[in-house]
């Protein structure tokens, strides 16, 4: 059995969600990314790339506004919300889970909308979304 590589756990959700949705072929998606070949795509199935969390983002909104369903979303969001180490040989990209990944392209722009505001001001926002954050979690 050795030379055999079994997939991750994140890997075979995105092959999942490439393949068993069908909204796209594999040579549609490559062309709903652009500059992503099926090769690539077969890349990221296989452990042997990481799609950008943009990407990966795009993906997940083009699915959901395109009924995703429920069984596909749920194997996919729970996986996503355990340390990427468990789910991943690319955790130390992914960073602490592939969620916070998915989320990267958002915080960024509100980052760079907030860059607008004074120091002050971008730390009365953080400290309002620490509460929002609390009160969500007791929840």
């Amino acid at each position: 059995m050795e030379g055999i590589k079994m997939a991750s756990e994140f890997a075979r959700c995105l092959a999942q969600l490439l393949d068993e949705t069908c909204l796209f072929t594999r040579l549609e998606w490559s062309q709903f990314f652009g500059q992503v070949s099926e090769e690539d795509l077969e890349a990221w199935t296989q452990d042997e790339k990481l799609p950008t969390a943009d990407l990966l983002r795009r993906m997940m909104d083009c699915l959901t506004h395109n009924n995703l369903s429920e069984e596909l979303a749920k194997n996919f969001y729970d996986m996503a919300r355990k340390p990427s180490s468990m789910v991943s040989p690319h955790h130390i990209v992914l960073g602490f889970t592939v969620g916070i990944y998915l989320l990267q392209p958002r915080v960024e722009g509100i980052l760079r909308r907030m860059s607008r505001l004074s120091v002050k001001q971008q730390e009365a926002i953080l400290d309002k979304v620490v509460l929002i954050l609390d009160e969500a979690l007791v929840k």
